[in-house]
């Protein structure tokens, strides 16, 4: 029972997201831009875009194939995930 409130105290701590479209989020709590946006299915998690205009290039423009450019924003827990930073979660 100590496991599974320890886990409940540490995921309300998890910064929501909001979706974008399908599988693509974007952070609910920002103030300002610039923000990535992540894409989430199942356990995999990845940048899916430096910011909204970069994410819309890229899912509705055909700039899927391009690198994707520095995430200047770092979004607690979400950025960890993706960039495969596990101790940091």
């Amino acid at each position: 029972m100590a496991a599974v409130s320890f886990v409940r105290v540490r995921l309300s701590k998890v910064p929501t997201l909001v979706t974008l479209y399908s599988h693509r989020y974007l952070p609910a709590d920002v103030s300002d831009t610039g923000y990535p946006v992540f894409s989430v299915y199942q356990t995999d998690t990845i940048y899916y875009g430096c910011d909204i205009l970069d994410y819309l290039e890229r899912e509705f423009a055909g700039r899927r194939a391009e690198p994707l450019r520095r995430v200047d924003q770092r979004i607690p827990f979400w950025s960890a995930l993706a960039e495969g930073k596990l101790d940091e979660l």
